[in-house]
């Protein structure tokens, strides 16, 4: 009886509890953008026509998460309940990304709107949507308000196409959105001489690639598996040679 339940401890150990992590894919052309700065390449650069890849990798899980099966699927938050883990987007082989340590991690614990002493408002959201009757929806915000620099950076996706489905642990292989809008902002702003230290945006509508996808696990995820297995075979080797 206790091999048995070392077993089971065992395989307990083997398969991890994880929450469940999406991938979603949106590749466009941008309508229109500047690249003031540089960030994907030229600085003072039309972006203009140019194709852009926009990935949001985010956690599904119970917390503020609004479901009306089988047409409504929502989650959002901030801080260390915004679902969207990062959020990134690559034109011209430049990739920037806006991931939940971005600035400021000290408020990742938190889940609200932080103010301190008056000084800045400092937001730090997410959401994904999945609407059958309207839209797909993932966006990532971060702004630091009222402070210098001033920092504003989003990148923000949504679209629809027939049959799509209303729930969040749906993936969709890709497939051309009828409608598509998405846009981003890098800004970094200093409120003294009025420049910007980084100023890149761009905004996209037409038609677009959306995809979902399973996250592939982490390597730590992969190695506690492994060990876990390897524990579950010595432990059934020993019982073997103990019963031989």
């Amino acid at each position: 009886m206790l091999r048995g339940v070392t077993l089971l401890a065992l395989l307990a150990v083997a398969t991890p509890a994880a929450a469940v992590v999406k991938v979603a894919t949106y590749q466009g052309t941008l309508a229109s953008g500047y690249d003031q700065t540089g960030l994907f390449g030229t600085p003072g650069a039309s972006l203009a026509g140019l194709r852009y890849t926009s990935v949001y990798v985010y956690r599904l899980g119970p917390n503020d998460r609004i479901t009306i099966p089988p047409t409504f699927d929502s989650m959002s938050g901030w801080y260390g309940c915004n679902p969207v883990q990062t959020a990134s987007i690559t034109i011209n082989g430049f990739t920037q990304t806006i991931q939940h340590d971005s600035f400021f991690n000290l408020f990742d614990g938190d889940c609200g709107t932080v103010n301190i002493d008056g000084a800045y408002h400092f937001e730090n959201s997410g959401e994904v949507t999945a609407d059958s009757e309207y839209t797909t929806d993932h966006s990532r915000f971060i702004n630091l308000s009222n402070s210098d620099p001033d920092v504003r950076w989003w990148i923000s996706d949504s679209g629809y196409f027939d049959g799509m489905p209303g729930s969040l642990d749906t993936n969709v292989t890709p497939t051309s959105l009828t409608s598509h809008s998405g846009d981003f902002s890098f800004k970094l702003q200093d409120y003294n001489s009025n420049g910007y230290t980084v100023n890149s945006y761009g905004r996209s509508t037409g038609t677009a690639i959306y995809s979902v996808r399973d996250a592939i696990p982490e390597p730590a995820i992969w190695a506690l598996m492994i060990a876990g297995f390897g524990m579950v075979g010595f432990a059934m080797r020993r019982r073997t040679f103990s019963t031989a």
